[in-house]
């Protein structure tokens, strides 16, 4: 307990300094609560205390910095009823560093430093930063929260891992999340949730855990994701940011299920090959919501058994700006099973949905039914805005497209391929088919463009109807 010639007091600083291995028990350096002090003015308010400052560190080659819980947090304000608004106590800070050949330190339990909660209208205290020097090994599923007014910085500066007993969840909260070294990459993490109100970083460092989780944050930035599972469904990949989102890659696929793939409210998004594949269950979903230029390698949502998992990627951006830039989609399913008796297919690929206001398309579209049918989904693309749909496949679909103009001025593109051009009608804009060679129906349906480019070799063009 606090006492009373405690209140609106900082909490003391930590100091462990040792040449070898540290353990700690629980440590607690909380500001003291604001609170009336009667003895002068019935009407006097305090501001909560600031929290201590933890730091250990250890020196020694090959040690262990071992750590329990720690809370930090800043006093909470108090004020008598009708008083003015007083803010909370801002947190402290904690910095652990085992940065020496073969040391690192082990998390157990969370680290807490909160902001104190004001009274009256008055402000949270600010977050407490986090330093961790060294690489980090989770032991148990360990928070670290950094909440207040003003969030604190969480920063790793080396690798984090779970230990060879179990995936170990980790849940960050804070302003700035930085990862300066390789995430999960001898011992994946379990859970990974991350809610930061700033930039959230891992540079071009990989991320291995069983899911991830991104809200709050304006940018973030990684290397190649990776949630799959061997053994059972791939995790999900969920990231929210004001900003700009980039990864190397992303891979959800799994022994059931894949993991769905879902990036949402970005500036802009660009990624490596994205994997949600499914084995014996359905492919992932994935799904991009942007308001500028997507760009994407190559995406595979399909299904060895089951369902192919959806595409659906969308940009509101205007002309290049709104640009979305693939390669090659297949949300297939592989199933060999027989037909049903009808003769349709008791499985279907995804559906592929393209918005933007420009298309880039550099690879094939496979979004066939199954192994025996002869049906598929047809990809529906659409522009935005006036703007234009690049075909840079040089080969047939192999799953139909139909491509919409935006009631703009359209500029579709074909690839350097002889290319056959049939003219259907003429009306705002031309409609019509692009190689069409009827396996699985018209490969290129387009609608609306009011400009066709052929590429670098001889096309022809049919013109079933006469423009006027």
């Amino acid at each position: 307990a606090i006492g009373s010639n405690s209140v609106g007091r900082n909490g003391g600083n930590i100091t462990l300094t040792s040449r070898g291995n540290i353990s700690t028990g629980n440590l607690t350096a909380t500001g003291g609560a604001g609170e009336e002090n009667t003895s002068t003015s019935p009407d006097t308010n305090f501001t909560g205390g600031t929290g201590g400052t933890i730091q250990i560190t250890s020196t020694g080659a090959n040690s262990v910095v071992r750590v329990a819980q720690i809370t930090a947090n800043g006093g909470d304000a108090s004020a008598r009823s009708g008083g003015t608004r007083v803010n909370g106590g801002d947190a402290g800070s904690v910095s652990i560093s085992a940065n020496v050949t073969g040391a690192y330190i082990e998390l157990n339990q969370s680290l807490n430093l909160v902001g104190g909660n004001g009274i009256e209208g008055g402000n949270q205290g600010n977050g407490g930063a986090v330093t961790l020097t060294g690489p980090v090994v989770l032991t148990n599923n360990v928070a670290i929260n950094s909440l207040g007014t003003t969030r604190g910085n969480i920063s790793f500066t080396s690798t984090v891992n779970s230990d060879a007993i179990a995936a170990r969840a980790l849940t960050l909260d804070g302003r700035d999340v930085t990862f300066s070294g390789a995430v999960g990459n001898t011992s994946r993490l379990g859970n990974l949730q991350i809610t930061a109100t700033r930039d959230v970083s891992a540079g071009t460092n990989a991320i291995t855990a069983n899911s991830l989780d991104v809200t709050q944050s304006t940018s973030f930035t990684s290397g190649a994701i990776n949630t799959s599972s061997t053994t059972a469904a791939g995790g999900t990949v969920d990231i929210t940011s004001s900003g700009a989102v980039s990864t190397a890659g992303i891979t959800t696929s799994g022994s059931t299920n894949g993991g769905a793939v879902t990036v949402a409210q970005s500036s802009s998004f660009t990624s490596g090959a994205i994997d949600t594949s499914g084995t014996t269950a359905d492919g992932g979903n994935v799904t991009v919501q942007s308001s500028g230029a997507v760009g994407v390698g190559n995406i595979n949502t399909s299904s060895a058994d089951m369902n192919g998992g959806n595409v659906d990627i969308r940009s509101t951006g205007v002309g290049s700006l709104g640009g979305v830039t693939l390669g090659s989609i297949t949300s297939r399913t592989l199933r060999t099973i027989i037909q049903n008796p009808d003769g349709s297919s008791p499985s279907s690929g995804g559906a592929v949905t393209i918005r933007g206001g420009q298309i880039i398309l550099n690879g094939d579209i496979d979004a066939r039914d199954d192994a025996f049918s002869a049906t598929s989904r047809i990809a529906d693309l659409r522009l935005t805005s006036a703007g234009s749909v690049t075909i840079n496949h040089t080969t047939n679909f192999t799953s139909p497209i139909n491509i919409t103009g935006s009631g703009g001025t359209d500029t579709l593109i074909a690839a350097n391929r002889p290319n056959a051009w049939v003219i259907d009608s003429v009306g705002t804009g031309y409609t019509g088919r692009l190689n069409e060679d009827g396996a699985l129906g018209t490969r290129i349906r387009f609608f609306g463009f009011e400009n066709l480019t052929g590429g670098n070799l001889a096309d022809s063009i049919n013109l079933s109807v006469m423009p006027t």
